[in-house]
């Protein structure tokens, strides 16, 4: 379980990653048109989703996500390539959440001659990703196993509680973008995510 000293720096990071509605991650949504109009199947599906494959599921999550991108406006992100964790912070520190899902536009390093019409900012969340669980950084800890969870000493970092907000918040746009995150979370701390009892 993750001790009681990280609750601060899971709660931020929960805050953040939350505006992907939970039930999209856990609940089952049924793509077949033979369940759509029972009430009674979709109730029995939920209850057992190991019933429908992963792949099934996976693929209406992934869509139901990926509806959620505001297409008719566009966030802009100002980023530099030498400097892509503190200059993503800066630049995603004082958006606000509806803004948060609108269309991304990624800048590296003032060039705006880039037309960003999704590489960038696939490039963006790939190299990001990596900086954040960046263990150098001290907000992440690596177990022997490769995955992460918070870390104990993660207030040496200044503002780290807005760190971990925002880590949390690039974590969620991720998801929404069916962007591939090379960083696996301990069983714990997906437990804490999805509001589910931790095992002692």
């Amino acid at each position: 379980a993750i001790p009681a000293i990280l609750s601060d720096r899971t709660s931020w990071f929960l805050t953040a990653v939350s505006f992907v509605p939970r039930s999209s991650i856990t609940f089952l949504y049924i793509s077949s048109s033979r369940w759509e109009n029972s009430s009674s199947h979709l109730h029995s599906a939920a209850a057992f989703p190991e019933f429908i494959s992963f792949k099934n599921r996976s693929m209406v999550i992934r869509k139901k996500l990926k509806d959620m991108i505001d297409q008719n406006g566009e966030t802009v992100l100002n980023v530099s390539s030498m400097r892509i964790l503190e200059t993503s912070f800066e630049s995603m520190r004082f958006v606000n959440q509806n803004d948060l899902k609108k269309k991304l536009y990624v800048i590296f390093d003032r060039n705006r001659k880039t037309v960003d019409m999704g590489g960038p900012t696939r490039e963006w969340m790939s190299k990001l990703a990596k900086e954040i669980f960046n263990t150098k950084y001290g907000l992440f800890d690596c177990s022997s196993k490769m995955t992460y969870q918070p870390s104990d000493v993660s207030n040496i970092q200044p503002l780290y509680l807005e760190h971990f907000r925002y880590a949390g918040i690039f974590v969620a746009r991720a998801l929404m973008e069916g962007q591939c995150i090379d960083a696996h979370l301990t069983t714990s701390f997906i437990k804490q995510i999805l509001h589910q009892k931790l095992a002692l």
